[in-house]
């Protein structure tokens, strides 16, 4: 007979929501990578507008906005409400962060390029590789 118990429920749905966002990131990636055509990490954060966003005092990641209309963020999978949480290996919400400093990382490792992003409490990352 089926286990029923509340605990393995609860493993079944942990398993999901890891595939779900497993899939999320992996069509995430596929549609940044086509968007990506003729674009550099270094470029990205040439045309965006990073915004805090903090909660009881703290940040809590950072929305973002383009600069202008030749990097359409939606088109590399951020969506609106989407908090960037980590750009890299930099964890945004530890201080202030140095843009300056993590785009000189790009430049030198491009295969680092990557944001990783709280959406309604997942976490999904989005490559900024080509």
């Amino acid at each position: 007979a089926p286990d029923n118990t509340p605990e393995s429920q609860a493993a079944i749905d942990a398993r999901f929501d890891q595939a779900k966002v497993e899939q999320l990131s992996q069509g995430l990636n596929a549609r940044a990578q086509q968007a990506l055509e003729g674009f550099t990490p270094e470029s990205f954060f040439k045309n965006i507008l990073p915004s805090p966003v903090r909660e009881n005092g703290q940040v809590i990641g950072y929305r973002l906005r383009s600069k202008n209309r030749s990097l359409n963020l939606a088109e590399l999978g951020y969506q609106s409400g989407d908090l960037v949480t980590h750009v890299g290996g930099t964890d945004l919400r530890q201080g202030l962060p140095d843009f300056k400093a993590i785009e000189q990382q790009f430049r030198d490792n491009p295969s680092a390029a990557s944001l990783t992003l709280n959406r309604r409490g997942e976490a999904l990352t989005i490559q900024l590789e080509k």
